[in-house]
């Protein structure tokens, strides 16, 4: 495999995880009775749940703004160097956490939008930007969980020589050809 096709594997890696996280929230319904699970946070198991759960309903929340950057990111990764991609990606987290704050921007709009007379407007502006703040730091940090595990999986896939290194080859054929002239 090439790194190239790596790292844009690597871009389903949020969505493997969703799966994932569904499919365990769905053993742990089907295996222990709601009448025994506890749903309170206090509980390994409770707290357990609803971090699963808090993480597959966010994923409504995380699916446009991520399509949006990994359709983004998978045509960039042909136009640009190996060396460029590789920041692209160590930097997508913070394009993610934009991406899922202007959403909740708009999700958190009233219905009837700014013409909307509002009670207490000083309260709802800060509640926007609590739910802004909240979906940004959110962001970054499951984008560094899936870029780290990406990067161990790369590293693992290159220490067992399943990845090929087909940039550097072209580098050193130019710098060759180079010193020639």
């Amino acid at each position: 495999m090439k790194t190239r096709t790596y790292a844009r594997l690597a871009l389903l890696i949020p969505l493997l995880l969703w799966v994932i996280l569904l499919l365990v929230e769905l053993v742990i319904n089907a295996v222990i009775p709601a009448d025994l699970r506890s749903n309170e946070p206090n509980t390994f198991l409770g707290a357990l749940e609803i971090v699963i759960l808090f993480y597959v309903i966010g994923i409504v929340l995380w699916f446009l703004p991520y399509l949006v950057l990994s359709i983004a990111m998978l045509l960039i990764s042909y136009k640009i160097h190996l060396e460029m991609l590789q920041y692209v990606l160590i930097l997508s987290p913070f394009a993610m956490a934009i991406l899922a704050m202007m959403e909740a921007t708009l999700v958190s709009l009233p219905a009837g939008g700014f013409a909307s007379p509002s009670a207490d407007l000083a309260t709802n502006f800060m509640t926007g930007i609590g739910i802004n703040l909240m979906m940004g730091i959110l962001s970054l940090v499951y984008g560094y969980i899936c870029v780290g595990l990406g990067f161990a999986g790369y590293k693992l896939l290159q220490r067992f020589g399943k990845i090929k290194e087909e940039e550097r080859k072209n580098v050193e054929i130019t710098n060759v050809n180079s010193q020639e002239a």
